[in-house]
């Protein structure tokens, strides 16, 4: 549960219970959930102590570290394995449910009772003084007689709750060119303070599915951004469909998102309204569509009606000019009927005439 100072001055002790001093180079102590993973160096003296601080030396300040290590101690509990550098199983605490021992508001540590016994929850107590003994002996622990009561009233005000207004703000599945050098996800803070990430988790939950872990001093700003591409977190956004996880040191749920079907350069962006596949990436800036999606599909349907109402009137014009070029050719037509009809007529009635004109031309001749 780290000290008074913070909540990330953690640390572990090991005790050699042997009479002999030991090499510890190789060996290991690994958690179950991946964080911490600590290989060891340097030696244990016999019966002696190896104290190990995380982040820095500054964890203790008034005890210098056998080594420094990353990787916090999740509240809830851990199992945590001791492995030498043959791999052999040399001791274990499996406090994966809960902590067996300890408080976290006042800082009693949990300590072992007996080295020589099993690490069972009834081989271990709670310190009896705040802070523990590291680098010396347990102490006795708390009196079994009274009830373990602890002054919570002095809870140091630097530590505050975990923040909870992370969220995922945009993500790049289906960059235009490589997908393992532009592949990027990013979240946004939406609090008004700096949040720090250390030991935080990104699921990814379908296909090649793997798990980010927030390196050591990770934060993000006071309404900032963090951006995350995929060489650094190793997690590969699936083009199909897939969906990512944000959860706290505690394992608690913060955030989520899933997408099916990426189209190529565009970016799956968090709007007011919901999330929308955006033509132009904004990485580790505000999503420029932000606020505006019903807008864009307004100007996309009307769009649409006009275009369709154009249709609509090009095809009437077409009607009507159809209509006007029928009826031009309706009243040509008309037209070249009466002028054939008048010309056959014409001709008709002059045939006549001129057979007449020849008959009495020929009787005057006769005569």
């Amino acid at each position: 549960m780290g000290t008074k100072s913070s909540h990330a001055h953690e640390w572990i002790e090991l005790s050699n219970n042997t009479s002999l001093p030991l090499c510890l180079d190789g060996w290991k102590i690994i958690s179950r959930d991946g964080v911490p993973s600590i290989t060891l160096t340097g030696n244990i003296s016999a019966k002696g102590f190896y104290l190990l601080e995380r982040t820095s030396d500054e964890t203790l300040p008034e005890i210098s570290a056998n080594q420094i290590y990353t990787g916090a101690l999740n509240n809830k509990g851990e199992y945590l394995e001791l492995f030498d550098d043959k791999g052999n199983l040399i001791d274990k605490i499996n406090c994966e449910k809960k902590w067996f021992a300890g408080n976290n508001s006042s800082k009693h540590t949990m300590e072992r009772k007996n080295p020589l016994l099993t690490s069972s929850l009834s081989n271990w107590q709670t310190s009896k003084k705040p802070g523990g003994t590291p680098g010396t002996k347990n102490s006795s622990g708390v009196s079994q007689k009274e009830p373990q009561k602890f002054d919570i009233k002095s809870k140091p005000s630097n530590i505050i709750s975990r923040p909870r207004n992370i969220i995922f703000n945009e993500l790049l599945p289906s960059p235009q060119g490589p997908d393992k050098e532009k592949e990027w996800v990013e979240l946004f803070n939406k609090n008004n303070f700096e949040v720090h990430l250390s030991g935080w988790k990104i699921f990814d939950k379908v296909g090649a599915t793997s798990t980010y872990i927030f390196p050591e001093e990770t934060k993000i700003c006071a309404s900032g951004f963090l951006l995350l591409f995929r060489k650094e977190t190793k997690i590969t956004l699936n083009n199909k469909k897939d969906e990512l996880v944000l959860t706290d040191t505690d394992n608690k749920v913060i955030d989520k998102v899933a997408f099916e079907h990426a189209p190529t350069g565009k970016s799956f962006s968090k709007t007011a309204s919901g999330w929308v596949w955006s033509k132009i990436p904004t990485p580790g800036r505000k999503n420029i569509i932000a606020e505006q999606p019903n807008g864009l599909q307004n100007k996309k349907e009307n769009s649409n009606q006009l275009e369709k109402k154009n249709t609509s009137l090009s095809s009437e014009n077409k009607e009507k000019n159809l209509l006007a070029a029928n009826q031009t050719l309706s009243t040509k037509n008309h037209s070249f009927l009466r002028l054939l009809t008048i010309g056959l007529s014409i001709g008709f009635f002059s045939g006549i005439l001129i057979l007449t004109l020849k008959k009495r031309l020929k009787k005057l001749i006769n005569r």
